[in-house]
């Protein structure tokens, strides 16, 4: 029999992370019950930050209960003869490679310090001329290969389906495949879509899957779906995707945060309780994003305990409040801040000012005339949807503006330009909104590919050195000074 499946394996609940002083309570309660002696080792897997133990007998120390903050903690009671050895901790005994890989994690260890800089793939054939549907996936993996050769943080892969707008149908799939390719970038689901996939059990399994094959650099990013006809496809109904996520999303999370599925009988789903395999080899806490492009989806964010992820297409001052509005809800559920949201720019990065700015009329406008026409922007169902009232009551302002203009302010509101052009923008970002994290697409709307390469090459050399000095604590400016 494995450690794992050892029937003294206990499973604490997520109530540790806001009344860590119970856990005490919770180990001498199991010592008592299963009968544990003095002599025998109380191991604690802390997912996100190792291995800890302490006597049997003896309890736990407050301040290292304090610390026991991550959701479905695993402790371990076990005969220290049998699996430790005397005063020995053999982490990849406990739970895997993952624990001591968790343990000596950088990413983990500097948590927050850095501003976070990935770039996000669309996998779109919208635009150009004859381009086939294997030429886009061979042209985003170069990119993705590149970004992690030049030091991005993450990729971000997006979910869509059926239509020259972007096919990527498993982002999961796609992801596994750059683990093979890549070497340290982080790979995230930049989103599944979750009221699209019927079974939340399998995304919780293809994330667990994924992680295991990339060493731990998967990031689960969730959404709920926009597209009127993608939604019909399915056989879903836009009114219950709202429904549809909140019941999902928290059953996905707790799967990869204890290695078990629960069991569940709701409105959209019924599960009995299954064991996630393969086991889940670290913490996810810190890993899980949603996209919020409305304040609602913000406050589903905040209560998962989720990252904000949005695009950039709202008045600054409306991103402001609504990434403001996110963080006060996450304090009030977590009582800690958030992680800074991450916020995605279709973007051209070019030495040259007026081919940047040419490129970007032509390849950032027109990727939003694909946005406008994939999820019927303008359409009167916004209107009625349920759980779409922000996009309902932005129909008649857009209508206004019509698609020209839309496609103009869009395009003034995306970061593009020569290195310090992009940088004197997402410094002004930094002025009214605080420190966030940036996402990048250098690929969309029929750019030709030596555009995106010299894009994410130069913005790789000049841009992202610069974003790194920044973080929460020392803004832009306070960084340049220190230079």
């Amino acid at each position: 029999m494995s450690f794992y499946d050892h029937p003294r394996i206990l499973r604490a609940s997520g109530v540790f992370q806001t009344h860590p002083e119970r856990f005490d309570e919770f180990i001498a309660s199991q010592i008592e019950d299963h009968g544990v002696k003095r002599g025998h080792r109380l191991i604690v897997l802390n997912p996100a930050r190792g291995v800890f133990d302490g006597d049997g007998a003896g309890g736990l120390l407050h301040e290292m209960a304090c610390e026991m903050s991550v959701p479905g903690i695993l402790a371990a009671l076990e005969f220290a003869s049998q699996y430790v050895g005397p005063r020995k901790i053999r982490p990849s005994w406990l739970f895997g490679s993952g624990a001591a890989r968790a343990k000596l994690d950088p990413q983990s260890a500097n948590e927050g310090s850095q501003m976070e800089v990935g770039i996000v793939q669309i996998m779109q054939s919208f635009g150009w001329d004859n381009m086939t549907d294997a030429q886009v996936y061979e042209d985003e993996t170069k990119l993705a290969v590149m970004a992690d050769e030049l030091g991005y943080d993450h990729v971000w892969t997006v979910e869509h389906h059926f239509e020259d707008y972007s096919f990527c149908p498993d982002n999961f799939v796609y992801l596994a495949n750059l683990a093979a390719k890549t070497k340290r970038i982080g790979l995230a689901t930049g989103a599944c879509i979750v009221p699209w996939n019927l079974q939340p059990l399998r995304i919780a399994e293809k994330a667990a899957l994924l992680d295991l094959l990339s060493g731990g650099r998967a990031i689960l990013g969730l959404g709920r779906g926009l597209s009127r006809r993608e939604f019909s496809q399915f056989g879903v109904s836009m009114d219950e995707s709202r429904e549809r996520f909140d019941e999902a999303a928290p059953l996905i999370l707790e799967a990869l945060e204890t290695g078990f599925f629960p069991e569940h009988h709701g409105k959209f789903i019924n599960q009995p309780k299954a064991p996630l395999r393969p086991r889940p080899e670290k913490s996810w806490r810190d890993r899980v994003t949603q996209v919020a492009m409305s304040p609602d989806s913000g406050e589903q964010a905040a209560k998962l305990g989720a990252q904000m992820m949005a695009f950039n297409y709202k008045a600054p001052e409306q991103q402001r409040q609504e990434c403001a509005d996110y963080a006060t809800s996450f304090r009030k559920y977590h009582g800690r801040d958030p992680r800074p949201p991450l916020l995605t720019d279709i973007s051209v990065c070019d030495s040259d000012p007026k081919r940047a700015r040419e490129n970007a009329e032509k390849y950032c406008a027109g990727y939003c005339l694909s946005v406008l026409h994939h999820y019927e922007m303008l359409g009167e169902h916004y209107k009625e949807a349920k759980g779409y009232k922000a996009y309902g009551d932005a129909v008649d302002a857009m209508r206004a503006m019509g698609k020209d203009g839309i496609a103009k302010s869009y395009v003034d509101l995306q970061v593009w330009g020569t290195p310090d052009q992009m940088l004197r923008k997402f410094e002004e970002r930094w002025e009214y909104m605080g420190a966030y994290g940036v996402l990048c697409s250098f690929r969309f709307a029929g750019m030709p590919f030596e555009v995106s390469e010299r894009s994410i090459k130069l913005f790789a050399k000049e841009v992202l050195p610069v974003l790194r000095s920044w973080t929460k604590e020392q803004g832009p400016r306070k960084a340049s000074a220190a230079a």
